[in-house]
């Protein structure tokens, strides 16, 4: 059985495999960055959720889930307005 694709969904050539591997590394370490604020200042949540990326359309990009300068000083979610949200911007 073979997979449908979703109409803007393009298959990659295998042979380009190679070639691709420095830019899933740099990807790979910019995903590290952008959940590491979640990771450290979010509560843990039962499924992970608050290391994970999803997608924002605002954005056109990847980003973590928003952290709140209260959580940076060990406030909780009561403290500042401010809000960080690191992202990945794909171009």
């Amino acid at each position: 059985m073979t997979a449908r694709l979703s109409p803007s969904w393009v298959p990659v050539d295998p042979s380009r495999g190679p070639g691709l591997a420095y830019a899933s590394r740099q990807f790979h370490h910019a995903a590290q960055l952008a959940t590491a604020l979640g990771i450290s200042y979010l509560p843990a949540a039962a499924d992970d959720s608050h290391t994970n990326l999803g997608w924002d359309a605002d954005l056109e990009g990847l980003a973590s889930r928003a952290v709140t300068g209260g959580e940076l000083a060990g406030e909780g979610e009561s403290g500042a307005a401010s809000r960080h949200r690191p992202r990945i911007r794909v171009a």
